[in-house]
């Protein structure tokens, strides 16, 4: 058995296993990671220091394939787009149209 390819991180610079383990990623300043078991109904409970830190009740899940990527949304997310752009019209309307055209385009 060979040993594994080596090379500079991507992300911190050090020398790791090219497939990077995922408790590698614990040395990163700003990481959080935590091992959680799931329940009978297949959930599970984030810990309390990161639902404090992200805040909000809504999260986007992306099965990548090999994992599941857990990103939070804004309770509201076009409040992001406030502001990015000049109209006459109000927000509150804006946000109406896009909501009955994403509804026609559903059907």
């Amino acid at each position: 058995m060979s040993p594994p390819d080596r090379g500079s991180c991507s992300l911190c610079g050090s020398i790791h296993p090219t497939s990077h383990p995922p408790l590698l990623y614990s040395h990163l300043p700003g990481f959080m990671m935590s091992i959680v078991e799931l329940d009978d109904k297949g959930r599970i409970t984030i810990p309390k220091r990161m639902r404090v830190a992200f805040k909000g009740k809504k999260a986007l899940l992306i099965d990548v394939g090999d994992r599941i990527e857990i990103i939070p949304v804004q309770e509201d997310p076009f409040e992001v787009l406030k502001g990015s752009f000049n109209t006459e019209k109000p927000f509150k309307e804006l946000r109406r149209e896009a909501e009955a055209l994403a509804e026609e385009e559903a059907r």
